[in-house]
């Protein structure tokens, strides 16, 4: 189950909770952890688009401002960062050849 609750400031994942404000991170079983600057933007982004597949250059303009054909592994490094810290599993892949999908509760 997935929430987002921008007057509140959070998004609600399946055994995480993050406040937007701050970028902490609840885990169900009581840790918690902290996303830093670009991490949440990319998440927000992710969220908004969620059950697409969206192009890393896509991802490269909206959350860093890079436009035209840019070669970086700056996406796939903070997608990774993403996973670890929030525990995505496959709730967030790479579409080979094309981009990046978050279908939030995925395995």
């Amino acid at each position: 189950m997935h929430e987002e609750d921008s007057a509140e400031g959070r998004i609600a994942l399946p055994g995480v909770l993050v406040h937007l404000g701050n970028g902490q991170i609840d885990f169900e079983d009581g840790t918690r952890g902290r996303l830093r600057g670009r991490e949440l933007e990319l998440l927000q982004f992710l969220v908004q688009n969620r059950e697409r597949v969206i192009p890393r250059s896509e991802i490269l303009a909206k959350v860093w401002g890079l436009e035209g054909k840019v070669l970086t592994r700056t996406v796939d490094m903070h997608v990774s960062f993403l996973r670890k810290k929030l525990h995505l599993g496959n709730s967030l892949r790479a579409v080979r050849a094309s981009g990046y999908i978050f279908e939030p509760g995925g395995t």
